[in-house]
């Protein structure tokens, strides 16, 4: 049944029906908007990031999330910020802060919640949860 959907999908956007899809909105396939993905380091930005330890993750990502967070403006992002600044504080200080100017290019085209997701190698529970709460706020077409 899916294999059928798929094709009538295909069949619609390669040849440009007018008649349009016959699930219409309900439809799940590719003629519909998607909401744009969030870039992705490519592997040598991936190694850096992995060379990095929390504080220096932090101090790189946080002035991009606060950029991020205020358009928004909604308590529940103010307080993920809030959050991620008290890690941040309760954090050594960087013993290196490395040269990290091939990834404020990638991360300035991230998301908030992707941002939020990178900056630490596991968040903790309470930002995680914050964030949850943040999401399940959003309308669906707001991509986080």
């Amino acid at each position: 049944m899916a294999t059928r959907k798929f094709a009538a999908a295909l069949v619609f956007t390669f040849l440009g029906a007018s008649w349009g899809c016959s699930d219409g909105d309900s439809c799940r396939y590719c003629h519909l908007p998607h909401a744009r993905t969030s870039p992705k380091p490519d592997k040598q930005r991936r190694l850096l990031l992995e060379a990095m330890t929390d504080q220096e993750r932090l101090t790189l990502c946080l002035p991009e999330i606060k950029r991020k967070a205020a358009p928004l403006n909604l308590p529940e992002t103010a307080l993920v910020v809030h959050l991620l600044e008290v890690e941040l504080a309760s954090l050594p200080p960087p013993a290196n802060l490395r040269k990290n100017g091939m990834l404020k290019q990638v991360i300035s085209r991230m998301s908030f919640g992707h941002l939020v997701a990178m900056s630490m190698f596991q968040l903790p529970s309470h930002v995680r949860a914050a964030l949850l709460a943040l999401r399940l706020r959003m309308p669906p077409s707001i991509m986080l």
